[in-house]
Formats: C-alpha cells, sequence, structure tokens
C-alpha cells in the first residue's frame, strides 16, 4: 500500500491511507499518522499538494487490525460532525426524550447520565402544547467545534454547560439570534403567547 503526503496547516504529513468515508457532507480520509502513530481523520477537501511517497510506513500488526475496523467506528462516533481540533471535555443538560440525540451523535453510554432534579418545559407540539421533562446531565469528550455546533443545533432541548467559553460564546450567538426572530409584531405576540403558556 502507499502513502500520501498532505500538508494540514503549513506542516507535511505521511498518511497511510485507509479508507474515505462520508460525513455531514464532506468527503474524510481515515488513515495511519506516522508522526503521531495513530489513526486520524484528515477533510479531504483541505487537502492540499498531494504526493505519493518513495518509502512505505511501517506500522504494527496490531495497527494493521485496528485500521480495518473498530477505531474507524469509534473515530466516526466521537466526532460526529468530523470536525477537527483537540478534545475537551464537555457537559450538556439534555431533556430526558432527547437522549437519543445525544447518544446517536456521540455514542455515549449510561455511565455518563446523571439524573438531576431539574425541569425544562418542552414545546411538544399536543393539543397543551407544552409538558416538563427532566433534565439529565451528560459528559462527553469532543472537539470544540463539534460541541458548540452540535449545542446549537440542538438548542431546543440541549444547555451546554461546560466549558465556560462554549457556553459564552453560544450566548453570544443566540441574542442576535432572537432578535433576528423577534423583530416582527406578530413574532413579538406569538413570543408572548408561548410564555403565557409556558
Amino acid at each position: 500500500i502507499r502513502d500520501s503526503r498532505v500538508v494540514v496547516d503549513g506542516k507535511e504529513k505521511r498518511i497511510l491511507p485507509h479508507r474515505l468515508v462520508f460525513n455531514d457532507g464532506k468527503y474524510y480520509l481515515i488513515g495511519y499518522d506516522e508522526e503521531q502513530a495513530k489513526i486520524d481523520y484528515y477533510r479531504v477537501d483541505l487537502i492540499s499538494k498531494l504526493a505519493y511517497s518513495n518509502t512505505k510506513i511501517e506500522i504494527s500488526d496490531w495497527n494493521a487490525r485496528v485500521l480495518s475496523g473498530v477505531q474507524r467506528a469509534r473515530e466516526i462516533e466521537k466526532h460526529p460532525l468530523m470536525l477537527s481540533g483537540t478534545d475537551v471535555y464537555v457537559i450538556f443538560k439534555v431533556v430526558e426524550s432527547a437522549l437519543d440525540r445525544v447518544i446517536d451523535a456521540f455514542a455515549v453510554k449510561p455511565d455518563k447520565f446523571d439524573v438531576t432534579k431539574e425541569t425544562m418545559t418542552v414545546n411538544d407540539y399536543s393539543d397543551k402544547g407544552f409538558h416538563d421533562e427532566r433534565i439529565i446531565r451528560v459528559n462527553v469528550t469532543t472537539s470544540e467545534e463539534e460541541a458548540f455546533r452540535w449545542a446549537l443545533a440542538n438548542a431546543d432541548v440541549v444547555e451546554l454547560v461546560y466549558p465556560p467559553n462554549l457556553r459564552h460564546k453560544l450566548r453570544r450567538i443566540a441574542t442576535p439570534i432572537h432578535k433576528t426572530y423577534v423583530k416582527t409584531t406578530e413574532d413579538k405576540v406569538q413570543l408572548n403567547i408561548d410564555r403565557v403558556f409556558a
């Protein structure tokens, strides 16, 4: 198997390519990073100056087996949006009915759940319109960018608790979003109606 050289952040990397995967509208190369001696992934549209290397990358039998399956699946589960960055510890508060969203996104196991005494009012689109649900604290490890985007996409049922810098970033973006959707008189009236029912 021949390996390839890619430039990442101005650095040349030697990667033993294993497989292309499609995730969240983009293609990723999963392969063995010679320098870090680990399996990693790279966004194909960000790869530049691709060239074949004349030398082969030596990997152990164990790494060869890992490349063929389990680690590849775990890498995708750990990074649902396949965004790069250093992994960080993240705490979400999620309403109970939305636990499947966090499980699907981060492959979270039950030992990462902590049932709290808090509740949140949720719009259930029924005749009544709203009901209260228990809140579950969930601990995950993922990149900051993935945590931010996932929390933003699921803001109706999720609160990002930790780390503080991501919480602040969400707060900064939520204010202009709120202003955008309460511009008209109709928007303001509906917001008041929602508050009364909540």
